[in-house]
């Protein structure tokens, strides 16, 4: 097995986990901060701060998870 070959896929793959973690909480405490922040606005508008700025990141945080954990399946079943 070459294990060596595939470090620096391995180390990505802990990396693109990490970041997607990161950008998941960020998304929730963005959407907290919006909706205590926005108490006095229309449920409308809440809704429409927590679909344009929140629900993406998180969206992109478990894009980022899922692609992590995909890439280090295809590193371990490649006869690494």
């Amino acid at each position: 097995m070459n294990e060596a070959g595939y470090k620096t896929a391995r180390n990505l793959a802990g990396i693109s986990e990490f970041v997607g973690l990161i950008f998941c909480v960020l998304g929730v405490v963005s959407g907290i901060y919006h909706m205590v922040n926005s108490l006095s606005l229309g449920g409308a508008t809440v809704l429409h701060l927590l679909t344009t700025g929140c629900f993406p990141t998180v969206a992109g945080g478990l894009l980022l998870i899922v692609a992590g954990r995909i890439l280090r399946v295809v590193i371990d079943n490649s006869g690494a």
